[in-house]
């Protein structure tokens, strides 16, 4: 091992460490997360094992959860389901009205639909079906079981609009159908013993695991072992190549198993983030082509070729999907060349970070992220899509540079490693607080809520601890000195806490359903209270409620969304005192827009009670600025 030398930094032993990632054994189990992983950045915070104590330190994903009651196992896995025969599994099968509602239900909220199931030709079967169930395969009336399922799911999470044509069954029988229906999804795999790959078994097993992904807040290992199962079944049934190599295929199944093949591709990596685990497919065992850019007009299951490819700015059904390989492949490359045990070059992570800066401004523009207000007209499920791909993108920049983040601080030939993560954090962190604020009643994505989840979770929490991790390193740093005002780096730190208190509050709510949540905002309240015993850390200390306080969930719109110019708003009937808030920085607005904005529009009466139960003495002295994130993508 040897030191810096030009721009190649070599792994020193600290480093490598940190690149294997860490291992946890106890009673409970066993489990590993690479150091990427937002549990295994948690360990940079030593003091935290003595603030939980042994039995409540931060567990990897892993972990059963203590107070939170488990959704149960995964029954395909275990077994723990009851046999039936193929009567029963029609008797269960509603009137064709209701399954119409349901399937239209699945195909136009679900983005996953076009990818995996043609429309068109599923509409085919459809039709075949209700004119002879009787002849209709166990594999396919799965697949109709698990749409169904998903369907319901959705409506769950979903409002119900006035005069809408849904089917709304009350919440106790939507519980009822929803575990039905799974449960028939099941025994369909299993009558037709899934091991057989027969015809549709990779689409019904798919939509299988999103059923079980949707059935709890948190990460849940059996999900993770189920895909495994899928990806050796596809690996078993050739989709990991390409099928132009195969004659006997039609250019119509060849370009549905590339979808389904880069659906496995995104699932696969979506798993190892959210787990902290390898990936279970490798680039080189695969040669299977991308997906292209088609309507779902432009393939049939007669066509004789494959017809041309759109545009890439041609929306279609699978254009997002699309794009999003992309950027997942660049992903995964980053991912792969991080956790490599081969000493590293600071040139190589200068050139990924060049590659993903230009993939994601490849993007076609209607899915570059945009500010709320110049979305107006766009839908719920294109605002998500821009939320996921800018997500992404930050995410990997996090990943990238954060090894360099502690380097970064001795040596200035890393500034700009520690800058990048650092920014990209707080963008996480911003966008946690735009889609808290528009996931709730009466927001632009509360129809969506569903979607965003546990899919961008991941991301919050990794930008948490990132940020939690650079404000501890400098509270271990100056604990016992005053810090210099004034400085960019003083600044830089105040934008830091505040996203942290932000990020918070909303952590805090969710901790009732997630134990994720829960660790996360224990994390928080462990480091901001150490930013408070800080002498002259900030202008303004900043009270957390206490552990034993609780916490008032009444909502009226956030402050952190609530956001514009030179505002003074009217506080004679509030015991505080307001200084000047940037709230068009907030709400992406323009100065006389944010003008606009009255204290009763932002609800300031309403804080006052409930900030006031909180205990949080100095809410209305604080600033809540964000920092300005223009100059960077998204």
């Amino acid at each position: 091992m040897s030191d810096y030398k030009g721009d190649t930094l070599l792994d020193d032993p600290s480093q490598l460490s940190e690149s294997l990632g860490r291992i946890s054994l106890d009673n409970s189990g066993t489990s590993y997360v690479e150091g990427s992983h937002w549990t295994a950045i948690l360990d940079g915070i030593a003091e935290l094992g003595d603030y939980f104590g042994d039995d409540d330190a931060p567990d990897g994903p892993m972990t059963p959860a203590a107070e939170v009651p488990s959704p149960g196992a995964t029954n395909l896995l275990f077994g723990s389901h009851s046999h039936t025969d193929k009567h029963s599994i029609l008797a269960a099968i509603p009137s064709r009205s209701i399954v119409d509602r349901l399937i239209s239900k699945y195909f136009t909220c679900m983005d996953i639909a076009p990818v995996i199931i043609h429309s068109p030709t599923f509409l085919k079967e459809y039709e075949q079906f209700w004119n002879n169930p009787l002849g209709t395969s166990n594999m396919w009336l799965g697949l109709l079981f698990a749409m169904m399922c998903l369907a319901l799911q959705h409506q769950q999470f979903s409002p119900v609009v006035s005069g809408q044509n849904l089917y709304v069954p009350s919440a106790a029988d939507a519980n009822q159908l929803i575990a039905q229906y799974r449960e028939k999804t099941i025994q369909c795999l299993v009558m037709d013993n899934y091991l057989r790959c027969l015809p549709r078994t990779i689409e019904t097993l798919i939509l299988y695991m999103n059923v079980e992904y949707l059935r709890s807040e948190d990460s849940q290992v059996e999900v993770w072992v189920l895909f495994g199962m899928i990806v050796r079944l596809a690996l078993r049934m050739g989709y990991h190549r390409d099928a132009s190599h195969f004659p006997r295929i039609s250019p119509f199944q060849a370009e549905m198993r590339r979808r389904v093949w880069a659906s496995i591709i995104q699932l696969d990596i979506v798993g190892s983030t959210h787990f902290g685990l390898p990936r279970m497919v490798k680039e080189s065992q695969s040669d299977t082509e991308e997906p292209h850019n088609l309507l779902e007009e432009d393939i049939h299951e007669y066509m004789t070729e494959a017809p041309p490819e759109r545009p890439a700015t041609t929306e279609t059904p699978i254009q997002y999907f699309v794009v999003k390989n992309r950027l997942f492949q660049l992903y995964d490359t980053i991912s792969d060349w991080l956790i490599s045990t081969q000493p590293s070059s600071y040139t190589e992570v200068m050139r990924f970070d060049k590659v993903l800066r230009d993939t994601y401004n490849a993007i076609p523009p209607v899915l570059i992220m945009r500010p709320m207000t110049e979305s107006i007209m766009d839908t719920s499920a294109v605002i998500v899509r821009r939320f996921f791909l800018a997500l992404l993108f930050h995410r990997a920049q996090c990943i990238l540079h954060r090894k360099y983040m502690i380097s970064a601080r001795n040596d200035d030939r890393y500034a700009y490693s520690r800058t990048t993560c650092i920014q990209a954090a707080l963008k996480i962190l911003h966008y946690q607080w735009i889609v808290d604020e528009e996931t709730q009643p009466g927001g632009r994505l509360h129809e969506s809520a569903w979607k965003i989840s546990s899919v961008v979770k991941q991301d919050f929490l990794l930008g948490t601890t990132v940020l939690c991790l650079d404000l501890n390193n400098d509270l271990s740093a100056v604990s016992s000195v005053r810090l210099p005002t004034n400085t960019s780096d003083d600044q830089q730190r105040k934008e830091i806490i505040r996203a942290l208190e932000g990020s918070y509050q909303i952590w805090q709510r969710s901790s009732v359903l997630s134990r994720e949540a829960k660790k996360a905002a224990e994390t928080l309240r462990f480091v901001l209270e150490k930013a408070q015993k800080v002498n002259g850390w900030m202008e303004s200390e900043v009270s957390i409620p206490s552990s034993s306080g609780g916490v008032d969930f009444q909502r009226g719109l956030s402050p952190m969304t609530a956001k514009s110019g030179n505002f003074t708003p009217d506080t004679t009937s509030l015991n505080a005192t307001f200084p000047p808030m940037d709230i068009a920085s907030l709400l992406e607005v323009d100065a006389g827009t944010a003008a606009m904005l009255s204290a009763d529009a932002l609800g300031m009466e309403n804080w006052a009670s409930i900030y006031d139960t909180q205990r949080i003495d100095n809410f209305f002295e604080m600033s809540y600025d964000l920092p300005d994130m223009s100059q960077f993508p998204g």
